[in-house]
């Protein structure tokens, strides 16, 4: 099944596509094992911080290149439906790219760079956010959006690679819903201007529906009767709306996304969270199996984990309120700042040596607790498939 295909009919069956992050394999492994069970196609929706290619620099998630990543899903697939998506594509779209802010010449050429390297890996859809530039309008995101489409798609017929299709970013994520005549405008302009010059029209456009993302909630305020709106408006262009930051949503309003008619939703760093978060709980269990002498040693994963993760200072991006209530020498404040920022260094070789004592000191309890990390982030998984309506869609597909 094509992607196009799949979104047309997602948007005829009033039925919600769900795009994962895959912030860790395990995240992976899951979203592959709940799409089987569920019969339901997925979309692994990879960010330029967790996959990129090597020529300009790793991703967090295992330093894959977007080659890699799609080998590990395929070799992993065993039958399930996935399309691979570059999520947040473009410029200074890559932390390092806003610290400080490169050179608007350099910060294009490394996101066509970063562009081919997914196309060359066989991405299925490219999301074109070119958000980020300093004091951007709408009309400049237009232009920019344009004029990357136009640098992608004449280096795709240069090499003689497969048709990709497209997803177009509009404004960053904040906590509020899109202007209707906003929308309408950019709808307008970046369709007329994608058909003067002979590109393809995207099948997403993402729009801004209330829902943000921040420390381990959702700080916005979902709108179906905007976001129904905003559907209705792309559906009239014959594009589907497209919707970030859909973690942690209440079941009520997950289930309100199909009847509003937004055709595809991303999730991501939940999962992430969920895992670090259940890190740490296991942590804490080995410290118990030490403290009663079920074990001799005890692996020191928490300290490790923990040191590792508030090191990045990514957690700073999470923050929900300003960063003077936040104590780095608090035990309240080291656990939740874990919680949120310990799936970026799931990679780190130490971490990885010291969860794999962790895991092997666990087996007086669990004989498998890797599985049970697994277990539930399927459970996490599965409400979204059901919400949105995903179980027994690809049923009589061959």
């Amino acid at each position: 099944m094509k992607f196009a295909t799949l979104v047309a009919r997602a948007r005829k069956e009033k039925v919600t596509l769900l795009g994962v992050g895959p912030v860790s394999e395990n995240a992976v492994i899951c979203t592959l094992a709940v799409a089987r069970e569920m019969n339901a196609p997925v979309i692994f929706i990879a960010s330029r911080n967790q996959v990129e290619t090597p020529e300009i620099g790793k991703g967090y998630v295992r330093g894959w290149s977007p080659g890699e990543m799609a080998r590990f899903i395929r070799e992993n697939a065993d039958g399930a439906v996935y399309f691979l998506e570059r999520d947040h594509g473009g410029p200074w779209q890559r932390d390092e790219e806003r610290n400080p802010y490169l050179p608007e010449e350099v910060a294009f050429r490394q996101a066509l760079v970063s562009y081919q390297a997914d196309l060359k890996a066989g991405f299925h859809l490219l999301h074109i956010d070119p958000t980020r530039r300093k004091n951007t309008t709408l009309a400049q995101v237009v232009r920019d959006a344009v004029y990357l489409m136009g640098e992608i798609e004449k280096y795709r017929k240069k090499m003689a690679l497969p048709p990709v299709d497209y997803e177009i970013g509009t404004e960053e994520n904040y906590a509020g819903v899109m202007e209707e005549e906003k929308f309408c405008w950019l709808l307008q302009n970046l369709l007329g201007k994608l058909q003067k010059k002979k590109l393809p029209r995207p099948v997403l456009v993402v729009g801004q529906t209330g829902s943000l993302v921040k420390m381990d909630c959702n700080v916005g305020c979902f709108s179906p009767r905007a976001a129904t709106r905003m559907a209705a408006l792309a559906g009239s262009f014959g594009v589907g709306l497209k919707e970030h930051n859909t973690d942690y949503l209440e079941e009520h309003f997950l289930l309100q996304h199909r009847l509003s008619g937004i055709t595809s939703a991303n999730v991501a760093p939940e999962f992430g969270v969920l895992e670090s978060k259940l890190l740490l709980k296991l942590a804490s269990e080995e410290e118990l199996l030490r403290e009663r002498g079920r074990i001799r040693h005890i692996s020191g994963f928490k300290e490790v984990f923990i040191s590792r993760s508030l090191a990045t200072g990514r957690w700073q991006k999470w923050l929900d309120q300003e960063r003077g209530n936040v104590n780095l020498e608090n035990d309240y404040w080291r656990l939740k700042l874990t919680s949120i920022c310990g799936h970026y260094v799931f990679a780190d070789q130490e971490v990885l040596e010291k969860r794999s004592r962790m895991m092997e000191n666990l087996k007086v309890l669990y004989p498998d607790p890797e599985g049970l990390i697994r277990e539930e982030i399927k459970k996490a998984l599965r409400k979204y498939f059901h919400c949105f309506g995903l179980e027994n869609f690809l049923k009589g597909e061959k």
